[in-house]
């Protein structure tokens, strides 16, 4: 069977390997989980909706997929060595993607950000994020750029304590990015 799929734009320069292997998942399968491979694609971008199509080969010997039928792919892709941080952690305002840091101080600073690859609960930074910074993930949109906040690890359970400097704020946990 033949499984067509408009992949994102950012990932066709890794998705132009025929041989790539994929996984295909239909809701109506929960359980099973169909393998192909990438026979070809495109080689070009869809201006309209920036995507490159993409068809995979798959063994449906037992007729279990339908034409027509809407199917969940996943592509095994290598990482890309890209500091990554949880979806959380984005924050997406006029300007463009953002994340909020946390500075040795204590204090939120945002940046600007590019994505590189969307993971789906993680996302590989293209730039405006290191390995090992502090990023703040499902900030309030009440806590402004500068702000002093008490921090809590997303690994530390405990509480978190009293911050020291006066007029700290509580903010959600902290992540370093990896």
């Amino acid at each position: 069977m033949r499984v067509f799929v408009d992949a994102p734009q950012s990932l066709a320069a890794d998705l132009l390997r025929p041989g790539l292997t994929a996984e295909v998942r239909a809701s109506a399968f929960r359980d099973r989980v169909f393998h192909g491979t990438v026979a070809r694609t495109s080689r070009a971008i869809n201006p309209q909706a920036r995507t490159l199509k993409v068809e995979i080969d798959l063994d449906n010997s037992d007729r279990t997929l339908i034409p027509g039928m809407y199917v969940d792919v996943s592509f095994a892709l290598g990482g890309a060595g890209l500091p990554q941080v949880p979806a959380a952690a984005l924050v997406f305002r006029a300007g463009g993607p953002q994340v909020a840091v946390i500075d040795a101080q204590g204090r939120v600073i945002f940046r600007e950000v590019t994505i590189a690859r969307d993971q789906g609960e993680f996302v590989e930074m293209g730039s405006g994020i290191a390995a090992g910074d502090k990023v703040v993930l499902n900030i309030s949109s009440q806590i402004a750029n500068g702000d002093l906040v008490r921090p809590r690890e997303l690994a530390d359970a405990a509480p978190s304590k009293p911050a020291d400097a006066p007029g700290a704020t509580d903010t959600p946990a902290a992540r370093p990015a990896h």
